[in-house]
């Protein structure tokens, strides 16, 4: 049984009794023994070092500096032949820069039987383009890594250079099968996205592909114009995550992302996310074109907030492309301050999901949908009443206008009283 090993636990309260600075020291060294003692168990296969500060500001300890990550890491790649999965965590308290990546890159590369690496360095604003080619290179030298996980949002100086390195290191990683990858900075182009999708491109035996590049305004629909490459004729993809909220994207870039779903029979998850993009009725046909039948899809999240140039006309394209997923187990719609749809809508999307009988979730945001009103929901319900297996609904009506207190309680003893969902939400 696989047991993951934290520093200290997170679950500590801020208001602890502190310790002074200079017993760090021996609380280290407590630290590793207790690690070294574990491996002479046979218990260590998960390694996670969380560098936070509701931990360590109880031992009085002001900031955690690359000095400190070394302390923590010596003695304990001692004996971690054993360790397959290793996840280092470092919030914003943290002060981690290219020497300290450096030092965990190299006890890193000592775990022969390394399968799994997850890194969240999140706005640890020391960590370079430098820090990132030292990281890439020591990529290379873990061939057995079947996953990936890197958190760098908010590492405002990381530049397309860091994405150059990194696409080299992904290349050759042949048995890569989950990749999650997350960098918001500031100065990503798409040049740095290309160069991430041609490294993905190669990896033939991928799962998951997770991207999260949200408010990088310097990407475009030109960065995602290779995904559909990447993607093409996968035969083992059963996830695919993209967020590129608040990313200057239009509806060229939903073709890219369209194109390259399109035949992937073996998705399972699909997770859109485009908030405030430039999105209009066109970028909803492009991605409905890409959903029809794929059959074997049962998770559907689209995330279209904001994006004020959307009318019924393109949630129509999208409710055809609904109901020929037949597998469906799960959706999450959500279209709030989308204020050109109304009550009509909503009835387009319960009619289409009413033949999908495997449905067990539901979720819905038109909050702040001025056009919906208490009437528009009187026949809502209706179409639910064969989704026999449905367990949860949500709908969320916030900040709708139109919609009173009333009508939403109506909903809500409608719902009860057409559908077999024990978890019902109305709000």
């Amino acid at each position: 049984m696989s047991e993951e090993i934290a520093f200290l636990s997170p679950n500590m309260e801020h208001n602890q009794s502190k310790f002074r600075d200079n017993r760090l020291n021996t609380k280290i060294r407590k630290v590793r023994r207790h690690f070294v003692q574990l491996d002479r168990d046979n218990l260590k296969s998960k390694l996670s070092l969380r560098l936070e500060s509701c931990i360590w500001r109880i031992l009085g300890v002001k900031k955690i500096t690359d000095t400190k990550v070394l302390e923590m890491l010596k003695g304990i790649t001692e004996s971690s032949k054993k360790v397959d999965k290793l996840k280092i965590y470092a919030d914003w308290w943290a002060t981690v820069t290219d020497a300290g990546l450096k030092l965990i890159c190299e006890n890193a590369k000592k775990m022969s039987s390394l399968e799994r690496i997850s890194l969240e360095i999140a706005k640890c604003n020391q960590i370079t383009d430098k820090g990132m080619e030292t990281f890439s290179k020591s990529l290379k030298k873990m061939p057995s890594l079947k996953t990936i996980i890197l958190n760098f949002q908010g590492c405002d100086k990381l530049t397309d250079q860091s994405f150059h390195h990194l696409s080299q290191a992904l290349k050759s990683l042949t048995c890569l099968n989950h990749v999650f990858l997350d960098f918001s900075s500031k100065h990503i182009t798409d040049k740095g996205l290309e160069d991430i999708i041609k490294g993905l491109k190669r990896l033939i035996s991928l799962q998951t592909i997770s991207l999260k590049f949200e408010s990088c305004m310097n990407i475009t629909s030109q960065g995602l114009s290779n995904i559909k490459k990447a993607l093409k004729k996968r035969t083992s993809l059963q996830k695919i995550h993209l967020n590129f909220n608040n990313c200057p994207i239009d509806d060229q870039g939903l073709k890219s992302v369209s194109e390259g779903l399109k035949d992937i029979f073996s998705l399972q998850t699909i997770y859109l996310s485009f908030e405030g993009c430039q999105i209009t009725d066109q970028g909803l046909e492009h991605i409905s074109e890409g959903l029809k039948n794929l059959n074997s899809v049962k998770t559907l999240s689209l995330n279209f907030k904001s994006c004020i140039r959307i009318t019924s006309q393109g949630l129509t394209s999208i409710t055809e492309a609904l109901k020929t997923l037949s597998s469906l187990n799960e959706i999450f719609l959500n279209f709030e301050k989308c204020q050109a749809i109304d009550g009509k809508d909503l009835k387009k999307i319960s009619e289409s999901l009413k033949g999908l009988h495997l449905l067990q979730s539901i979720g819905l945001d038109f909050s702040s949908c001025s056009k919906i009103t208490d009437k528009s929901l009187e026949v809502f319900s209706e179409d639910f009443k064969d989704l026999v297996s449905l367990s949860f609904l949500s709908i969320c009506l916030h900040q709708c206008g139109k919609i009173t207190f009333k009508g939403k309680n109506n909903l809500r003893e409608n719902l009860q009283k057409n559908t077999t969902a024990q978890d019902i939400r109305v709000t």
